[in-house]
């Protein structure tokens, strides 16, 4: 089995109120009224039936939330849907990027980790199937979520960055032509 890591191309944090434009540095906030939107640009020549899973991880960064004995709560509860729509940091000026709720991926932020993981296999397998087009994930909290923040693709953190991790089967490093016999006639011409 093969992993491999592609980190974040774009993190964007956005407010219900406002956009929210970060510094070079800001980290990512989640819950309350934040979202989050990232992107990943997935290798060409990946196929779905090579994924055996794929995992979001994102490193979180201070101010570390509150520890709750209650990890499954409604407080705690997160969601994540891919998007029908491209997203940029004006996007709360227009229309919603539009999500697919069939696909959405229930997560808890688990208090004792310093880093979230999410089960997105089914997503990446159905990007790569061209069910649904990469126009990448969009993070939310629940109603009351507390704030939870994470490292962004601009963290001086290279290893923090956002990152899905890939781990497949049937892949050699570096990609294989296919080589097929042909019929041919050689002459070979000696000197006298």
């Amino acid at each position: 089995m093969k992993v491999i890591d592609i980190k974040c191309q774009d993190s964007i944090n956005s407010s219900l109120n406002c956009c929210h434009l970060e510094g070079p540095k800001d980290p990512l906030h989640l819950g309350r009224y934040n979202q989050i939107y990232l992107f990943f640009n997935l290798p060409a020549f990946l196929e779905p039936r090579q994924i055996d899973c794929a995992k979001l991880i994102l490193y979180k960064a201070p101010p570390f939330g509150r520890r709750d004995e209650n990890a499954q709560c409604e407080e705690n509860r997160y969601y994540l849907f891919p998007l029908l729509d491209y997203f940029s940091v004006y996007s709360c000026k227009f229309c919603k990027p539009a999500i697919d709720t069939c696909r959405r991926v229930v997560f808890y932020n688990d208090y004792c980790k310093s880093y979230t993981e999410i089960d997105i296999t089914s997503i990446v397998k159905d990007w790569l199937d061209f069910n649904i087009e990469n126009k990448g994930l969009l993070l939310v909290g629940s109603g009351h979520s507390e704030c939870v923040f994470y490292e962004s693709n601009r963290s001086d953190f290279v290893g923090m960055r956002p990152t899905l991790r890939l781990f497949c089967s049937g892949i050699s490093p570096f990609p294989t032509p296919t080589l097929a016999c042909a019929d041919c006639d050689v002459v070979i011409n000696r000197p006298s």
